[in-house]
């Protein structure tokens, strides 16, 4: 899945009947890839609007707050399903029972908003409220690899992705994640023919884009050590870990 230019690890809808914590149909595709389905009981409803358990949500925010490339990253984003309210109608707090912890700010403008991680201990304990009900109002939780913001990248920051990657569905997936094959390689997609460069010692790797327009390359010990400047031709498009 694509969000705005970025490959999706993880994404949940939180606040409908089904919702699915890591998106199976893409991260599963191919040869059942990821055979896991994560799902995410229906949101505890409230007289008012209703709460979210936090475990669920803080389980998400922890694994890519580990992750060592700069190149994943998480979005929270508020989805308005209703015409009869605005982001300046949302409420969204942070509660332990009675108690509010926290006031969460929502960007007015995108539905944005950003989440603290907690302990495990206490993320079992607290709930995300909305004051809106499941109707009118659903939480989209993401986890991607956004395209490096330049030509020139340091090899280790950028295959680092794949071990971030196995992380993440080893953590998310649990007893499942027997089924999901470990990614060793990256598949770069361009939106024109395009070129990739690794220097090793005394040689340099050249890739060329295929016949779609996409490189794929295998991750190494030796550059991984090493770390030699990755140079793309132009930035890429999208970047996914792959078998």
């Amino acid at each position: 899945m694509f969000l705005g230019g970025v490959r999706t690890l993880g994404y949940c809808r939180i606040g409908q009947r089904k919702e699915a914590l890591i998106d199976t149909k893409r991260l599963l595709g191919r040869l059942a890839l990821w055979a896991f389905l994560l799902i995410v009981g229906p949101a505890v409803l409230a007289s008012e609007g209703r709460e979210i358990e936090y475990e669920k949500i803080n389980r998400l925010l922890s694994t890519v707050s580990q992750s060592k490339s700069p190149l994943i990253q998480s979005e929270i984003k508020l989805e308005i399903l209703s015409d009869e309210i605005s982001y300046d109608d949302v409420k969204v707090s942070i509660v332990n029972g009675n108690q509010m912890l926290q006031q969460i700010p929502v960007d007015v403008i995108t539905g944005t908003i950003e989440l603290p991680v907690f302990e495990d201990d206490t993320a079992k304990q607290i709930a995300l409220k909305l004051n809106q009900d499941k109707d009118a109002l659903v939480v989209n939780l993401n986890a991607g690899i956004k395209p490096p913001s330049s030509t020139m990248m340091p090899y280790k920051d950028l295959f680092t992705v794949i071990e971030d990657f196995n992380q993440f569905v080893k953590k998310m997936a649990g007893a499942m994640s027997f089924f999901a094959p470990k990614t060793s390689a990256l598949k770069f997609q361009f939106d024109q023919p395009a070129t990739i460069e690794i220097p090793a010692n005394t040689k340099t790797h050249r890739y060329d884009t295929d016949s779609d327009q996409a490189i794929e390359i295998k991750i190494s010990s030796s550059p991984m050590t090493e770390n030699p400047t990755v140079v793309f031709s132009i930035i890429p498009a999208s970047i996914e870990p792959i078998k």
